[in-house]
């Protein structure tokens, strides 16, 4: 089980768009054999979003009133040598972008990434680890014609019992 810091961000391609912010990321998991465990992972921003409004004729706006939230279960292969790690992560999950405009724009799919950690004092250690959540054309209807990235960037720290 971890815990996380986060940056996240959802970006259009096409305008330039963009969605960012700080997160707290919840990690629970268990190791199935040596070489690869199973891992869920619950992400929830903690602060206003900023919005860079790019291209277009929108004002940005550095406390943006959204919630970025994404939850997804990962396989996670991995490699460890000593106390140093690298892991994949292949994954299935739901990211969303909550009360913009008022109203919930998620979308559901597969989730990759990767990242290392090194082991200190038998059963902690400290991760970091990039993961792309969501990459197509638009966002659960908007944005229909432009390639729309979200990301996520981890820094934290697990135990293991």
């Amino acid at each position: 089980m971890g815990i996380a810091s986060t940056y996240q961000s959802l970006d259009n391609e096409l305008t330039h768009e963009s969605f960012s912010g700080y997160a707290l990321t919840l990690v629970g998991g268990y190791r199935l054999y040596r070489y690869i465990a199973i891992e869920y992972r619950y992400t929830h921003s903690i602060l206003d979003l900023k919005y860079s409004s790019g291209n277009t004729t929108n004002q940005d706006d550095n406390s943006y009133d959204a919630t970025f939230t994404n939850s997804a279960i990962y396989l996670k292969p991995n490699y460890c040598y000593n106390i140093y790690c690298a892991y994949l992560l292949v994954g299935y999950g739901e990211v969303s972008l909550d009360d913009v405009r008022g109203s919930r724009r998620s979308e559901v799919g597969a989730q990759w990434g990767a990242g290392a950690s090194v082991g200190f004092m038998d059963s902690w250690s400290l991760f970091i680890d990039y993961i792309d959540l969501y990459r197509s054309k638009g966002f659960d209807g908007r944005a229909k014609n432009a390639n729309v990235n979200a990301k996520v960037v981890n820094i934290g720290a697990n135990y293991a019992f």
